[in-house]
């Protein structure tokens, strides 16, 4: 903000400007609107002009003859890290055919002179972002307490980040269309990107079309994340139950699939799943067993009351064998 000022205002000026109680008296010496002010700086009208004393004030000589010009700029906390946002993409892979399995780490990063900083949310404030930065756990790089997310898929798996697109599918082309007419291009090798575009194009994923909310088109691959886990018998159920939930019915010959990749070990997860499954077989095999132990052990003693009761039997007279008087 400039103004040309006389000797007699720059006295008056400075003796006011350093009058920090009073700032107020600043913005109306130099004709500064106050609303104007804080709008400027995204700052709610609620706070009031009070908030104006935790700013900082630079006065320097302005480009023009007796000139000033006075910078103001927002206080910011010792924590506060400035840097370049970038937009970040889910760590995950295709675990197996459709199924899609990824951590939830944060959406954004910020470069620092301390190296890169996860970010949670970013609000867009102009050509600047407001971000808050993720909690120490959960970072791109530090996946310990990040979300470990598995989605069934028709082979295309979309997320929006802001005006950007994050695709992972296992189709090797995709078709772009605009105004003017379509492009067909190609996957590249790890099957995920993320995508920019203009307001007015379009992408189609087979049955996903992503709408542009960029200003340019951008189309960036992501290297896959091998580190994902794969699910054990238990994780498969809870997934199976978490779509059903969705109304997204998986097809038992889908789900055996499923669990037929977990690999087998002496652990409680497989053994617990294969009583699940074999449960019909183990009960007969029981009550075989039963039988047969019955036999072995209760058959002398039945032979043996079997052969008591005939014998005595056998010592009863019968009717004509009695002796009449």
């Amino acid at each position: 903000m400039t103004r040309q000022l006389s000797d007699e205002e720059w006295q008056a000026f400075e003796d006011s400007f350093f009058e920090r109680s009073n700032i107020e008296k600043v913005f109306k010496f130099l004709k500064i609107d106050p609303e104007q002010l804080l709008r400027k700086f995204q700052i709610p009208q609620s706070l009031g002009t009070d908030i104006f004393r935790t700013f900082t004030y630079e006065t320097q000589c302005g480009t023009n003859f007796d000139t000033v010009e006075l910078n103001v700029c927002y206080h910011s906390s010792r924590t506060r890290k400035v840097g370049g946002v970038l937009k970040l993409a889910p760590r995950g892979k295709f675990i197996h055919g459709t199924t899609y399995r990824y951590w939830e780490t944060p959406n954004y990063g910020i470069i620092t002179n301390d190296g890169l900083v996860s970010a949670d949310r970013c609000k867009r404030i102009g050509g600047m972002y407001a971000c808050e930065q993720s909690s120490a756990n959960c970072t791109y790089y530090e996946t310990t307490g990040c979300i470990l997310r598995t989605i069934e898929t028709d082979g295309t798996f979309v997320k929006e980040i802001d005006d950007s697109s994050f695709v992972a599918t296992v189709l090797k082309k995709y078709t772009v269309f605009n105004d003017t007419g379509s492009v067909t291009k190609i996957v590249g090798e790890s099957g995920q990107l993320f995508l920019n575009m203009p307001n007015k194009y379009q992408a189609i994923f087979g049955n996903h079309v992503i709408n542009g909310r960029h200003q340019t088109f951008q189309e960036v691959d992501i290297i896959v994340e091998e580190r994902i886990p794969s699910m054990n018998h238990n994780e498969i159920n809870k997934f199976v139950k978490d779509q059903i939930k969705a109304d997204f019915l998986i097809s038992e010959q889908r789900v055996k699939e499923l669990h037929g990749t977990v690999p087998w070990s002496f652990n409680a997860d497989n053994i617990s799943y294969w009583v699940f499954e074999n449960v019909g077989v183990i009960l007969v095999v029981i009550g075989v067993l039963a039988l047969l132990l019955f036999v072995y052990y209760c058959g002398p003693y039945v032979w043996v009351l079997q052969r008591k009761l005939k014998n005595k039997e056998d010592s009863i007279p019968k009717r004509n064998e009695f002796l009449e008087c």
